[in-house]
């Protein structure tokens, strides 16, 4: 079981952590759906069961990317170095989300995809930033078993 005070401080802790790690400010609720389309996501396994997934729109993967390996506005990332970008901050979001339900679970490693995912699970939470104008959903997927 989720403790619900949890999911009150966790989009508090990914807006800390985008403007740490990007320098970006992340203001929750401004997502716009309709525009994400790369995803990253982790599994948890253990106490509690289930998937953290990031989605993002192409603009602000590209954005993030840049701001990770300190490369040039005008570069454009190869699209490798975008999904090492975007499942690091998967990794980082899902860690964090795995040590506020429980220590005795497991992280996977980061998955990419260049475009969004369905999956049937209970969605537990969602969470939608405005990051400079681009959209970043976070949700949280709870397994049924």
């Amino acid at each position: 079981m989720v403790d619900v005070m949890m999911l009150k401080v966790f989009p508090e802790i990914i807006s800390r952590m985008s403007e740490e790690m990007l320098g970006i400010d992340a203001v929750l609720g401004e997502g716009d759906l309709h525009r994400v389309a790369v995803t990253s996501f982790v599994e948890i396994s253990g106490d509690w069961r289930g998937r953290v997934v990031l989605e993002f729109s192409p603009e602000l993967s590209v954005r993030v990317t840049r701001k990770l390996f300190d490369l040039d506005l005008e570069e454009i990332p190869e699209e490798s170095l975008v999904a090492d970008a975007i499942k690091e901050l998967a990794n980082v979001t899902g860690g964090t989300f795995k040590s506020l339900v429980s220590q005795a679970n497991k992280l996977s490693i980061p998955f990419y995809s260049g475009s969004l995912l369905e999956d049937r699970r209970q969605e537990l939470c969602n969470f939608e930033f405005s990051l400079n104008g681009e959209p970043l959903i976070v949700r949280v997927l709870q397994n049924d078993d």
